[in-house]
């Protein structure tokens, strides 16, 4: 299990700052983290920002999670936060770039609980399917001698790409904790789940298109005592559409970026949330799509009387178009990045 530790600053020195103080939480075991803005990671500026969000917003009086409930809106501006035993508050992403949990009070349920912070809509939209190959072209008349050969099918439309899906930073701003029954508040087993979106599947290739018959070769005709015009060759059949590539996965998603404001008293109990803002994984590429099959040769001329076939025969078939090299495209390429989780020492509601 991950755990969010406090770098660069012991907590006890930060009293002796006048300053908003900001402290980065880095999991150890990773190395490559999402970018952030300054409004992230100034203390000031991530305050003022928190600020404009709940400007002319009365606060709601409580807000009580339990069970799995699901909140849609953007910023949630209460008196007091509270979660009982076992809640799942789930957080509307959308296509936002910040969400805001403005608490005065965060309140737990009991000396023994636990709870979750996520986000309940995690999926990107896949690519696109490459659409049905068009009828193939009908055989021509005969006409001439030898028929014509069958054009060759359409190639399979392509898949497109899948889709990489943006997760919104989240701000958690709370002036205290404690619990309902009025002991110490232990964060231990408060999780905020914000991994980072897998990528989305890349839309499957279409088939390819299904050669064109071969042009029927000119009948013979033939005299009272002669014949007249020997029969001529069919066309060969056209070979059917290559298949149709499908769409590369998407990239990985990156974790969500966590902001904390909370005044000095609040650190020490805020430092035990633990956060997992793990990157996404790259997405499925789609499936090839199948060859377009070969069409028939045009039959030869008939032989009417006096003619015989004088070497006339009709059109070969046309062979499938090119089948995929494997079963689906590539994978996404990148796995998304960490997300970056901040800790700012800020007394917001004075």
């Amino acid at each position: 299990m991950r755990r969010i530790v406090l770098a660069s600053l012991p907590l006890i020195a930060l009293a002796a700052f006048a300053a908003p103080v900001a402290v980065r939480a880095v999991d150890a075991d990773e190395t490559a983290a999402a970018s952030s803005i300054p409004s992230e990671e100034d203390p000031q500026l991530a305050a003022s920002r928190a600020k404009q969000a709940i400007a002319g917003m009365p606060a709601r009086e409580i807000l009580s999670i339990s069970g799995t409930q699901r909140i849609d809106d953007q910023v949630i501006h209460v008196d007091t936060l509270r979660f009982d035993d076992g809640a799942t508050m789930q957080l509307l992403a959308g296509d936002r770039d910040a969400i805001f949990i403005v608490a005065k009070e965060l309140r737990l349920s009991g000396p023994s609980f636990k709870a979750n912070i996520e986000f309940r809509d995690r999926a990107a939209r896949n690519g696109t399917n490459g659409g049905p190959p068009p009828p193939a072209l009908a055989q021509l008349p005969r006409s001439g001698g030898n028929g014509a050969p069958g054009a060759k099918g359409a190639r399979g439309a392509a898949g497109t790409p899948g889709l990489i899906r943006k997760l919104p930073t989240v701000y958690i701003v709370v002036g205290s904790i404690r619990q309902s029954t009025g002991g110490p508040a232990d964060f231990s087993d408060l999780r905020i789940n914000v991994d980072g979106i897998d990528g989305g599947m890349g839309g499957n290739g279409g088939r390819g298109q299904n050669g064109q018959p071969g042009q029927d070769g000119r009948h013979g005709a033939s005299g009272r005592i002669s014949c007249l015009r020997g029969p001529r060759s069919g066309g060969n059949g056209g070979a059917g559409g290559d298949f149709g590539p499908g769409g590369v996965g998407g990239n990985g998603g990156n974790g969500a970026n966590i902001v904390f404001i909370v005044p000095q008293s609040t650190v020490d109990a805020i430092k035990d949330v633990r956060v997992r803002s793990r990157g996404g994984l790259p997405g499925e590429g789609g499936r090839h799509g199948d060859p377009g099959a070969g069409a028939g040769g045009g039959a030869r001329g008939s032989a009417p009387g006096f003619c015989s076939s004088g070497g006339a025969h009709g059109g070969a078939p046309g062979g499938p178009g090119a089948s995929p090299p494997s079963l689906r495209a590539p994978s996404g390429s990148l796995e998304g990045a960490r997300g970056r989780v901040f800790y700012h020492v800020v007394d917001f509601f004075n």
